[in-house]
């Protein structure tokens, strides 16, 4: 009878579960703007074009981007489905709804916004919904499904692995279901939405098979047969699913083991594989055929490379915003949950990590609990979990992968162990409230976030009021192109030092309806009329994004606050001046401005100064660049900002042993015009030799840069490196160490110089 009754409880609770995690992917796919979810703008375009008729995209070189970037190139599985869900529907309107964010920082936290990857109409988003927008919501909506199938089958998962312990069965399912990122994963056009749970079956069926061993041949062998439809499946989905091929063939060998029958491994391998390769044979042929190359690879990761492959201190260093991406970072993951959420997750998972140790610890040292930890279930998810991890190490040494949905297809499996190496440090009768407690906070965090975090990011500024134009600190009334007025500026910080970041408020009119997109370009110039802001910042749509001009209504006022952040290799000292316009981004052409008499002033204005003050220190300019884990630059110095062509620039470099270094190593530096056309270089070996230094030693070394007689007028960059001759005598540089999952380079840039004739 009791048994009965927690059955029952065990039901209700699993429907409960369900239909909060329904309600709160709901939540996310509605509160969220459409194309604002990981990829979404680019997984979309995929279905739109099949609904339209023209079969599956081609993959395009990364020169010649499609609508969908390297989506294309994606298995088709779930791009049909969303597509059959949203054949009835009229999209006709795509490329008029979907206007990419020239300006967005896309992976970048930004402290000022400017998160949108889209340009939004509010009249075409608002509900009712129609055309394209219509049906990225009903795509969405079948996400939900798939992710609530994906919960579903982490409590399946749980009771096979637990089958004493309801309790972990539903902690898993919870922390599946309530971990923000998967909500908000779940509810966008993702195709990690079908692989999720298609893997997740996958290795229920092995569970199932290898516990059944005993039974008769036939049944074993439909068994092997309805897994190799689901990995067939999976792998359609997305290639991920190709993994479970490895954890399908140690499962057979099992049973295969069990049953004394080498024979029975050699009949279930070709009852796997032959529907794996009957649902997706076609799918690497037409690779070969397209791309020569059966993944689809070859012209899918040029869209996201790392400039060098990264090593282990490098992925290291990225742990961060791997965990970000794990709990929780939203739109184009640039807009992170709250940093002391993180923390108490991760607590969380140190305790969980905690806990298996202590059960691994057990399973060492009492044989007597091997018995039921020797499952092959208990195999099954580790293994499963290790596979994936270890193909996301693979993958991201070589790609921008540094973020953690990318393991989600064995997010149950990470789930379960969570929830048992959690219950593992508490006694039995207190950690079903325990889990239970874990899981209604999580929930509760899922819920706050849509309206918390996500909503508040994508809202438009509001409408001024009449006491806030009137007290503007500095009127300004400067017109651009009789469409825009910049009413006025507040500019409070007079002083600064590189890498200090300052903030400025503009207070913006819009005077009559525009049929084009302008951005608003706002530069930090020094007495060279050298920008001293950081690199791709200083360029936004009005409302950091949320106010594309072609939505503005004449009379529309607002203010944004822009906060700039002043690259650390900014030459100091320097007086900088604040430059505003507004700039069609496809042309490069600016707006005329004139003022408030209809004066003409050019294309911009110019206010305020700003010193730049030399950080405390006995060197110029300090800068730390980690090389290699091998020598650190400190700091640099240049003897002028500006030159003539055949005129020579004096670079002194200051470096610190950060070990020892084994090999003699060479610096060097060049002007360099991007992308790579060098107008002055020299590299020379430091003086004493690298490997002459010892760990802490400072040494300074002067680079004599003698511009070309051709080299043109305008602004170029200070590039510097380190480099050895490997044996066979080929160049190798030294990477950067680089941290907060920056993208790894073997290069520095400084300062910037001007060349006059």
């Amino acid at each position: 009878m009791r048994d009965r009754q927690s059955a029952a409880s065990a039901r209700w609770a699993v429907i409960l579960l369900l239909t909060v995690f329904i309600v709160l992917g709901v939540t996310y796919s509605v509160v969220t703007p459409i194309f604002e979810a990981s990829d979404e703008l680019w997984h979309y375009p995929v279905v739109q074009y099949i609904v339209a008729g023209h079969g599956l995209p081609v993959q395009t070189p990364v020169d010649r981007p499609g609508l969908w970037k390297q989506q294309a190139s994606q298995p088709p599985l779930y791009y049909a489905l969303a597509a059959l869900a949203t054949a009835w529907i009229d999209t006709s309107d795509l490329t008029t709804v979907l206007c990419p964010n020239p300006h967005a920082a896309v992976g970048v936290v930004t402290p000022d916004g400017n998160i949108n990857l889209v340009a939004h109409d509010p009249a075409r988003e608002v509900w009712l919904w129609r055309g394209t927008v219509l049906a990225v919501h009903i795509a969405r909506l079948l996400s939900v499904a798939m992710g609530a199938a994906t919960v579903y089958l982490t409590y399946r998962l749980g009771q096979e692995v637990f089958p004493d312990r309801p309790d972990i069965a539903l902690g898993a399912a919870a922390l599946n279901a309530f971990t923000p990122m998967f909500v908000f994963i779940s509810g966008s056009v993702n195709n990690d939405n079908l692989v999720i749970p298609l893997c997740s079956l996958a290795l229920l069926i092995m569970i199932r098979q290898g516990r059944a061993w005993q039974n008769d041949e036939r049944r074993l062998m439909v068994g092997w047969l309805f897994l190799g439809v689901v990995i067939g499946l999976a792998t359609l989905a997305k290639f991920s699913g190709a993994g479970l091929l490895a954890l399908a063939a140690l499962t057979g060998a099992w049973v295969a083991w069990q049953r004394k029958s080498w024979q029975h491994l050699f009949a279930a391998g070709p009852v796997i594989g032959l529907p794996v390769l009957a649902l997706t044979g076609w799918w690497f042929w037409r690779n070969q055929q397209l791309y020569g190359d059966l993944l689809g690879f070859k012209l899918f990761t040029p869209y996201f490379s790392r400039p060098v492959p990264a090593d282990l201190a490098q992925i290291w260093s990225e742990r961060t915003s791997f965990l970000y991406g794990y709990w929780g970072n939203f739109g184009g993951l640039n807009l992170p949950i709250p940093s002391w959420v993180y923390a108490l997750l991760n607590v969380l998972l140190v305790l969980a990590a905690i806990g298996l140790v202590i059960s691994l610890l057990r399973f060492v040292l009492r044989r007597a609990e091997r018995s039921s930890v020797t499952r092959p279930s208990t195999f099954v998810i580790i293994l499963w979990g290790i596979i994936v991890f270890v193909s996301w190490f693979a993958w991201t040494r070589t790609t921008w992968s540094s973020q953690g949905r990318l393991v989600f297809y064995a997010l149950p499996s990470y789930s379960i162990l969570m929830a048992a190496g959690l219950a593992t440090l508490l006694p039995r009768r207190v950690a079903p409230y325990a889990l239970g407690a874990v899981g209604v906070g999580m929930a509760l965090l899922s819920a706050a976030m849509p309206f918390a975090v996500i909503a508040p990011a994508y809202a438009r500024p509001s409408q001024l009021t009449t006491a806030q134009i009137a007290n503007i600190p500095r009127r300004a009334e400067v017109t651009f192109g009789d469409a825009l007025m910049l009413l006025g500026y507040d500019a409070p910080i007079v002083s600064a030092r590189p890498g200090d970041s300052i903030s400025i408020t503009l207070y913006w009119q819009a005077l009559r309806p525009l049929d084009k997109n302008y951005s608003i370009f706002l530069h930090l110039l020094d007495e060279n009329d050298i920008e001293a802001q950081a690199q791709d910042k200083g360029q936004a749509y009005p409302g950091r994004g949320n106010l594309p001009t072609t939505t503005l209504a004449p009379g529309q006022t607002w203010a944004e606050t822009w906060i700039m952040p002043v690259r650390a290799t900014a030459y100091a000292l320097a007086r900088l001046t604040w430059e505003t316009g507004l700039f069609d981004v496809t042309t490069g052409a600016r707006l005329k401005a004139t003022d408030r008499s209809g004066q003409p002033l050019g294309d911009n204005i110019r206010f305020g100064q700003i010193e730049l003050k030399r950080p405390a220190g006995s060197l110029y300019n300090p800068v730390s660049y980690n090389f290699g884990d091998r020598i650190e630059l400190i700091g640099y110095d240049l003897d002028r900002r500006q030159a003539a062509p055949g005129e020579t620039l004096r670079l002194t470099l200051y470096w610190r042993a950060w070990r020892k270094p084994e090999r003699d190593l060479t610096v060097f530096a060049h002007v360099l015009q991007k992308p790579q056309t060098l107008w002055a270089q020299w590299d020379k070996a430091p003086t004493p030799p690298t490997s002459q230094w010892q760990t802490g030693q400072v040494v300074s070394d002067t680079y004599q840069l003698t511009l070309k007689p051709d080299t043109p007028a305008g602004v170029y960059d200070i590039e510097t490196g380190v480099y050895y001759f490997a044996p066979g005598g080929n160049l190798e540089r030294l990477e950067l160490i680089t941290t907060g999952g920056q993208l790894q380079e073997d290069f520095v840039l400084l300062s910037r110089v001007r060349v006059s004739r």
